[in-house]
């Protein structure tokens, strides 16, 4: 996530030579998944992240969080998904059943690859969020591409590293241009 986002930003034209940060502090996680239903909850995240910032001269912090979102899996046919998702990572479902138009076919279930966050801007000096952009992708792999007949089957190890990929390297440039536009 943090490359996708260094991508983006040089994409996007930041003339700044941004810092990147990453963290594994569990502390500032637990916080994020507390937060998570909460409205205003970035800005309330900035204070577990401020000590990862600490000593960085910067004006500004663009974050990227998980966003919770009801599933809204992306098929041939439209969109199906049951239950809330956030982050990055697969939903299986071995029931789904499309109608190929014209045939009977039917291909048994589904496997989505989903990227499911938020980036949002913070102004360090005053603690506000200057804007957030939710992002809910989503990559779908038809059941019937599996041979052992189960849809999380149909896409090898490096398929699916390859399709978290793929939606971050895709969706984050489009989040980070709305995050910065004037």
């Amino acid at each position: 996530m943090v490359l996708a986002m260094d991508d983006a930003l040089r994409a996007a034209g930041v003339k700044s030579q941004p810092v990147l940060l990453f963290t594994s502090d569990k502390s500032i996680f637990a916080r994020q998944a507390e937060l998570l239903d909460a409205s205003g909850g970035t800005a309330a995240l900035l204070q577990a992240v401020r000590p990862v910032v600490r000593g960085v001269e910067a004006t500004h912090l663009v974050l990227a969080t998980k966003y919770r979102h009801d599933a809204r899996l992306q098929v041939p046919d439209g969109y199906v998904g049951s239950g809330l998702l956030e982050g990055l990572g697969f939903f299986v479902d071995r029931t789904y059943e499309p109608r190929h138009v014209g045939t009977v076919a039917v291909a048994p279930g589904y496997l989505s690859a989903y990227a499911y966050f938020k980036l949002a801007l913070l102004d360090l000096a005053t603690g506000q969020v200057v804007r957030e952009v939710p992002v809910f992708a989503s990559e779908t792999t038809m059941g019937a591409e599996s041979k052992s007949g189960h849809p999380w089957d149909a896409m090898s190890p490096e398929q699916k590293v390859a399709a978290i990929d793929h939606l971050l390297k895709t969706e984050t440039p489009i989040a980070m241009k709305k995050l910065i536009a004037p």
